[in-house]
């Protein structure tokens, strides 16, 4: 039993490659995939970014959590609001025209958008992404 025992986490960073000099932005690798997440302040919003970007086939999947409290700064204040986080399995070649989407219907000046490399996954499930956002 390894009860009491501390649990040895492997660093994953050691294995990682050193990122490049470029600009931060995700990969244009074809293959790899991406977990967009971006926040909505309701539900109609939710719906209709959702739509759009399966639709477009710009996402194999879009995760709607439920709404909750983001306490945040804005131009010096601190602001808080009820949003809903979506999380937007994709690839990254789709990474400008998904965010174009998203910005294009979002009302924040600002939206929350960050994409996070997969480093790993499922393989049947990274797949069922690529068959999903193919776009032929």
């Amino acid at each position: 039993s390894s009860k009491g025992k501390p649990i040895r986490m492997t660093n994953i960073n050691s294995r990682m490659k050193t990122p490049s000099s470029k600009k931060s932005a995700p990969p244009e690798d074809e293959m790899g995939a991406l977990v967009v997440i971006a926040t909505v302040p309701d539900e109609n919003l939710a719906v209709k970014v959702t739509a759009a970007l399966l639709q477009q086939g710009l996402a194999a999947c879009v995760h709607a959590l439920p709404a909750g409290k983001s306490t945040y700064r804005w131009q010096g204040n601190v602001e808080t609001a009820s949003e809903i986080t979506l999380l937007i399995k994709t690839r990254s070649a789709h990474y400008a025209e998904l965010e174009a989407v998203l910005t294009r219907l979002h009302p924040y000046d600002v939206p929350e958008i960050l994409a996070l490399t997969v480093i790993a996954g499922l393989p049947a499930y990274l797949n069922w992404i690529m068959d999903e956002t193919s776009k032929n």
